[in-house]
């Protein structure tokens, strides 16, 4: 199965009660194409549309709190602790009738803990999170798709070449998420996934981020690769002085990568580390990222394509 994907994110920094946080909203609109054989045919499939959208609330507890413009300028990174929730609506293309999906035709739920810790260039973090997912009543033939939780674990070693470039080595390790259809249980699936992430700031409004990631273990066959670039543009509500707006040191994380991919539905997202949001630039700052991904290798039966399961604080 081949998966292109192309993102349109917006996000928003937010004073909460004193404390950095941020809104994130993104659409996906992908196009899936992949051959399989379902009930003993052999079946083919391109689709193209818009996927499940997604919404996203995180917040820094500790360590990270909103700041004026003249705070910022001055502010070092020591340990950042946040946490986020974050929901997919099901609202992507969806056809019962069809085995591969751009929607699920389900809601997820996805809460998230965070931290991160500083060493000078150096900056490592570690993102545990479990998502949980309705009842998908009307699952290929009209049958009804249960899934476990999923749980993981992701780590991200970043280091700041320079003020305008970063790069960093990303780890992520998934478990959970068997499914179930019409009471047959299908197997659980487990993955470790390794990637590297750069990022370069253009100046002090746009960046252009680059991603890679691939799996080294998986239990089910479901293994695959996913290529990324994405374009951030940065700016300022009115009224707020526009200095100094990119950071990319503590703005731009990297992405985490794709959950695992599992048979009769596992889902297929790809995600951005991490779940503590950048430190607020003022009191208001708003984004706007266009990627474009591309996932491919993977030889199973799924319910969705990727697009629609961003976790972090990385499109921003």
């Amino acid at each position: 199965m081949r998966i292109d994907a192309g993102l349109l994110a917006y996000a928003r920094s937010l004073d909460v009660f004193g404390l950095s946080g941020k809104v994130l909203a993104v659409l996906p609109v992908a196009e899936a194409s992949g051959h399989a054989t379902a009930k003993g045919q052999a079946r083919d499939r391109d689709v193209f549309g818009v996927a499940d959208p997604l919404l996203r609330f995180s917040v820094n507890l500790f360590g990270a709190p909103a700041l004026s413009l003249e705070e910022f300028a001055t502010y070092q990174q020591d340990l950042i602790i946040g946490a986020s929730l974050q929901m997919t609506a099901p609202l992507g293309q969806y056809n019962s009738s069809k085995l591969l999906n751009l929607g699920t035709n389900r809601w997820s739920i996805k809460p998230e803990l965070g931290l991160s810790k500083a060493w000078g260039p150096l900056t490592v973090e570690l993102i545990t999170a479990i998502t949980f997912f309705t009842t998908n009543n009307d699952f290929f033939g009209g049958h009804t798709l249960e899934q476990d939780p999923i749980y993981s674990v992701q780590g991200h070693l970043i280091c700041e070449v320079s003020r305008a470039f970063w790069v960093a080595f990303d780890g992520a390790y998934y478990v959970g998420g068997q499914t179930t259809v019409n009471g047959v249980e299908g197997q659980e699936p487990a993955n470790v996934r390794l990637g590297m992430t750069a990022a370069l700031s253009l100046n002090r409004y746009q960046s252009i981020k680059f991603y890679g990631s691939t799996g080294v273990y998986n239990r089910t066959q479901n293994n695959f690769w996913a290529l990324g670039i994405a374009w951030q543009i940065r700016g300022a509500v009115a009224g707020e002085a526009s200095e100094g707006l990119f950071n990319p040191s503590v703005c731009l994380k990297p992405w985490s990568d794709p959950a695992a991919v599992g048979k009769e539905g596992h889902p297929a997202c790809f995600r951005c580390s991490a779940s503590t949001p950048s430190p607020s630039i003022g009191t208001w700052t708003s984004r706007i990222n266009v990627g474009v991904h591309h996932q491919g290798d993977v030889y199973v039966y799924v319910d969705r394509a990727p697009g629609a399961g961003w976790n972090g604080d990385d499109v921003s």
